[in-house]
């Protein structure tokens, strides 16, 4: 079952309201009094009606008005229903209308009653149901407000036991009792019957020994029959025996012939064969007498051409990057540049010398020319004839220096244009020796070439010879093969002859066999005849056994029913309180585990735990002691009602079968009392629940966070509203 929608006019705090519902979790949240218990009490109201005592039109019209309705719609196995109820008030009272039913679009309008027993029956409760004003199985299974469950937990142990066996129907074996005295009286009414029915099975059985003697006689002449029958049979079977064989004949005939077709198509697909062997041999021979013809275009290997070929290439190589030893003319080349390099690494030197000595001898100058009456090198007194002499001996030492750097620039120039000739003529010298080396490797590479393809056409003479032996052999096989087939054919030719005459000898066969079958068709007559005598017996022979089995049957009964009588009218009554007392035992044994298993999920405390008595009263348990239920802490007590209230939905689910509210429950304010903690514990009560739809109704809002769907109520003047 699912909630699709409700829709509420006029009950109690909402004046008109239409509120969807999802699948999955799905939390009615809002402040304490908002409304959102109103919704649970008018899904309550529209499934069952008014109830004396438990849900009154009092508590759900609102107040001042004097219509209400409420309009459910749900689901079960695809299937869709609407049902809508009314409430109408009256000067007096409060009473309840006439309302619709809708089931896959067609609508009924229906009594209150006529009503309930439709939803009975969708819902898959039991309809004993119908006439009980409490609605016990959906209270216990999908909706229980947390006090009501706390006030069944501690009610007293019959009322709490009434309830239960109400619950499982284990009331009914009461009705068993009451019902089983009106059985007795149609249990002796059928025994009267019976006797009626066997009163001539005697006379019955007489006649049924005269059939049987008569169905033996007619069986005797049906034996003499069938031997003559089996006689014939056999001379038949000797004469298709020999048919048999005389068509083997044949078809070994025939298959000697289809042979002879087929060696004579192989023998000249074998001689066609052997003439393209013997051209192909021939082909071969002609290749081999024209590669021994062929002369080797030079005396070397491959390999030594390959070598010779790959050090001409390193040798050009060499002559690029060094061509030093490959040519006395490159080589003297080579000296006169290194000799012209050293001359100008030793002008650059006496260059730079002869630039420190003058930039020297010029700052000396510059400080005598300078200094007072004191000499600056020498510290003595400086006259002005030493002075002036001082200087012209320094510029004559200058002027000789710049002489001797012009003298070095003419020689460096001169020797810079040489080098650059014996460079250019060097590199021409070079050029064409590696001209040289290349065309000598050309010349090689030609000689591979030419020597490589000699190779491989005398390399192919070996093939050619082992194709030529493979074909002088394939021709020898094929000759031989010609001849085998022609002595073959030879032979099936032979066979063939003596055969001719076999399918003469078929027809007399046939002749035989059927002067044999019409011998079998007479004898075949007339034991059809003595067969439909045998019939006729037999089916009046099988139509009394089925009078007399019936007639036996009745007697059996009868005294089965003697039995009956005796066992139940002394022990069934009797049983009946032993199996009510065993259903409550099997039900303590499920409930239990279960009860322990809830609690244990909710309260995260190794040293309290719960069971229930034979009662069916929760034992608090702690560290091996019973607790009393006043000294629990709020969360404990709302932790221990919710555990109970939630096993007893997993019983009922798992013994009532045919019940359509297993994937759907309500929990009204089950946290009341939790601490921060203990709210986390609700996500893996739904977890475990594994239902399609679960509704929760709380104003905690820590419980928002794991729950898939919220709708928010509010309330305001009165009037409680659905918030987007």
């Amino acid at each position: 079952m699912k909630i699709e929608s409700i829709e509420l006019e006029n009950i109690r705090s909402y004046e008109n309201v239409k509120i969807d519902f999802p699948d999955g979790s799905v939390l009615l949240s809002g402040d304490i009094g908002c409304g959102k218990s109103t919704l649970l009490l008018a899904t309550e109201f529209a499934l069952f009606g008014i109830r004396r005592g438990e849900l009154s039109g009092t508590s759900l019209l609102r107040r001042g008005k004097k219509r209400g309705s409420v309009k459910l719609t749900f689901s079960i196995d695809n299937m869709e229903i609407v049902i809508k109820r009314a409430l109408q008030r009256t000067a007096s009272k409060i009473s309840q209308d006439s309302g619709s039913m809708i089931v896959d679009g067609v609508e009924q309008e229906l009594t209150p009653t006529e009503m309930k027993a439709h939803i009975l029956k969708h819902l898959g409760y039991p309809q004993e149901l119908l006439d009980k004003q409490k609605s016990l199985l959906y209270r216990y299974t999908v909706y229980t407000p947390q006090e009501e469950m706390k006030r069944i937990m501690w009610a007293k142990p019959d009322e709490r036991l009434d309830s239960l066996r109400k619950v499982f129907g284990v009331d009914r074996y009461q009705i068993i009792v009451e019902n089983l005295e009106q059985f007795l009286v149609s249990l002796r009414a059928k025994k009267r019957e019976l006797k009626g029915i066997h009163r001539d099975l005697d006379a019955k059985l007489e006649e049924q020994s005269k059939l049987r003697g008569e169905l033996r006689k007619t069986n005797q002449n049906i034996g003499k029959y069938e031997q003559e029958e089996s006689r014939i049979n056999e001379e038949l079977k000797k004469w298709k025996k020999e048919k048999d064989g005389i068509e083997n004949q044949i078809k070994r005939y025939n298959n000697l012939q289809i042979d002879l077709a087929k060696k004579q198509g192989l023998l000249k697909n074998e001689e066609t064969r052997l003439e393209g062997v013997n051209k192909q041999l021939i082909e071969y021979k002609n290749s081999i007498d024209e590669i021994d013809s062929l002369q080797s275009p030079t005396t070397l290997s491959e390999k030594e051409l390959e070598d010779q070929i790959e050090a001409l290439e390193k040798r050009a190589v060499k002559c690029i990057e060094n061509p030093r030893d490959e040519s006395e003319i490159i080589d003297a080349l080579l000296d006169k540049i290194e000799s012209v390099a050293e001359t100008l690494d030793n002008i650059e030197i006496r260059h730079t010398d002869t630039k420190a000595a003058t930039r020297n001898l010029k700052n000396v100058r510059k400080e005598l020319k300078a200094a007072g009456d004191i000499c600056p090198i020498c510290g003595k007194s400086l006259e002005k004839a030493h002075k002036d002499m001082k200087m012209t001996e320094y510029q004559a030492e200058l002027d000789g220096f710049q002489k001797e750097q012009d003298k070095l620039k003419i020689e460096f120039d001169n020797l810079t244009n040489e080098n650059k000739e014996l460079s250019e003529k060097l590199k021409q010298k070079r050029e064409e020796l590696v001209k040289t080396i290349r065309e000598e490797k050309k010349q090689s590479e030609r000689m591979l070439t030419a020597l490589q393809k000699y190779s491989e056409k005398v390399g192919k003479r070996d093939d050619l010879i082992s194709n030529a032996v493979m074909a002088e052999s394939a021709s020898e096989t094929l000759t031989h093969e010609i001849e085998r087939l022609g002595i073959s054919i030879g032979k099936l030719e032979t066979q063939i002859e003596k055969m001719k005459g076999v399918e003469h000898t078929r027809e007399e066969i046939e002749k035989q066999i059927g002067r044999v079958q019409g011998e079998f068709s007479k004898i075949e007559k007339q034991l059809a005849t003595h067969r439909e005598t045998k019939k006729q017996f037999n089916n009046q022979i099988k139509g009394l056994n089925q009078e007399i089995k019936q007639k036996k049957k009745a007697r059996a009964f009868e005294t089965k029913l003697e039995s009956i009588e005796t066992w139940l009218g002394t022990h069934l009554i009797n049983l009946a309180g032993t199996i009510e007392k065993h259903y409550m035992v099997d039900l303590k044994r499920k409930f239990d585990p279960m009860f322990s298993q809830w609690f244990n999920l909710l309260i995260a405390d190794e040293q309290l735990d719960v069971r229930i008595d034979d009662e069916f009263t929760p034992i608090i348990e702690q560290e091996g002691y019973e607790a009393e239920y006043e000294n629990l802490s709020g969360g404990e007590s709302a932790s221990v009602a919710l555990a109970y209230r939630l096993a007893l939905n997993k019983v009922i689910n798992t013994m009532v079968d045919d019940i359509k509210t297993k994937d759907f429950i309500i929990l009204d304010e089950p946290t009341d009392g939790f601490s921060n903690d203990q709210m986390d514990k609700i996500r893996d009560v739904i977890n475990e629940l594994g239902v399609k739809q679960t509704i929760i109704v709380s104003h905690e809002p820590k419980i928002e966070s794991f729950m898939d769907n919220i709708i928010r109520i509010t309330k305001n003047d009165g009037i409680s509203t659905i918030l987007e």
